[in-house]
């Protein structure tokens, strides 16, 4: 039903039949890969990038764009970019060209080919490398990096509360979550629209995923089922990832990350990773890669001793004697298919004690 006709609907009092979010609010293809994004659409994604691919304008956007940006954004999915594109419609009534309802645009509803309008498809690309452009804004590290300072960033409880404080706001959030602490293993984002206590620590977070679509009558039958949620169990996590990804899910002490990002932090346009430095008096951000086919980073520690990760863990170190915290790993956040070896992005916030000492175990297959 189109937007006008409901409305007509509306005012003359008739009764419209419920729809659920995934049909009305969620687009009717499914999730889709890209190998490389261009670099027009680098230069659309963020603002002040050079017109063309030239070093000399901007080194650090050439060496992002070619190690992060190009061809692992969207190996595995554009999911994050799914969702808030998504979200900027319903939030706006329309984006980037494209306007609600969601589901009058038409594509693969299996997968694999994406949305039948190529400036669609361009559109969530944009918002996709946005998304992973704005993990790294001050506002998107500053929320992360809280989050992590308190030792909540698998904490299921705390991130219900903060999806309902979004709400109460008319803030639309997305649900990021990742199968385990590595940032290698990549992550998922959904949208997170509504919200269930059935009481005794038992709650439950409704999404929309876009590895599911309302037109495949199979995946219909998982939201029609009530089974679209994250399940919470105290402060435990789990979800039933779509295809053979399994369950993924996470607690306190172990497994993956669960956060709640609003729309007001991750979908504003911004800078690249590479200019943030020079426009935020008394904050740098400074960007570590590390590619290659098996790169792992073990630590990170600064000259006064202080280290990223809890020795022989990929845990945060939140301990202030002995924790950096004004590091970030990027995790990729696009996962549609089974992961596969990604370089490694670190995101350094603030001001370093001198020189960073990075211990790295690699194959020794090419990159």
């Amino acid at each position: 039903m189109s937007r006008h006709l409901a409305f007509f609907f509306t005012v003359l009092g008739i009764p419209l039949a419920a729809q659920h979010y995934a049909q009305s609010s969620g687009w009717h293809f499914k999730n889709f890969s890209d190998p490389v994004y261009s670099w027009e659409i680098y230069r659309d994604t963020f603002i002040g990038i050079p017109p063309t691919e030239d070093a000399l304008s901007s080194a650090f956007d050439v060496l992002f764009y070619n190690q992060v940006y190009k061809d692992k954004l969207s190996a595995n999915g554009n999911c994050f970019g799914m969702a808030l594109q998504s979200l900027m419609m319903l939030k706006k009534g329309g984006h980037l060209g494209y306007c609600v309802p969601t589901p009058q645009y038409s594509g693969d509803i299996f997968g694999g080919l994406g949305p039948t309008d190529a400036m669609l498809r361009r559109a969530i690309n944009i918002m996709h490398g946005i998304m992973h452009g704005h993990q790294v804004n001050l506002p998107t590290l500053q929320l992360i990096l809280n989050i992590i300072a308190q030792n909540k960033n698998r904490n299921a409880s705390f991130a219900y509360t903060s999806f309902q404080n979004a709400r109460m706001q008319n803030d639309p959030t997305l649900v990021s979550i990742t199968e385990t602490l590595n940032p290698s293993d990549g992550g998922h984002t959904m949208v997170a629209y509504d919200s269930q206590d059935l009481g005794g620590g038992n709650k439950r977070i409704y999404v929309y995923d876009s590895n599911r679509t309302w037109a495949n009558p199979a995946d219909r039958a998982w939201y029609t089922g009530n089974q679209n949620f994250i399940q919470i169990n105290g402060n435990a996590w789990s979800f039933l990832m779509a295809g053979t990804l399994g369950t993924w899910s996470g607690d306190p002490a172990s497994g993956g990350n669960f956060m709640i990002l609003p729309i007001s932090v991750t979908g504003p346009h911004s800078r690249s990773p590479a200019s943030l430095g020079d426009q935020i008096i008394g904050q740098i951000v400074t960007t570590l890669l590390v590619t290659g086919a098996s790169a792992d980073i073990q630590q990170v520690t600064d000259a006064t001793g202080k280290r990223l990760f809890r020795p022989g863990t990929l845990e945060i170190d939140t301990d202030p004697s002995t924790g950096m915290m004004t590091m970030l790993p990027w995790y990729p956040s696009d996962q549609a298919a089974p992961k596969a070896a990604k370089g490694i992005a670190l995101f350094h916030l603030g001001r370093s004690a001198s020189t960073l000492n990075v211990t790295v175990r690699g194959s020794d297959e090419e990159p």
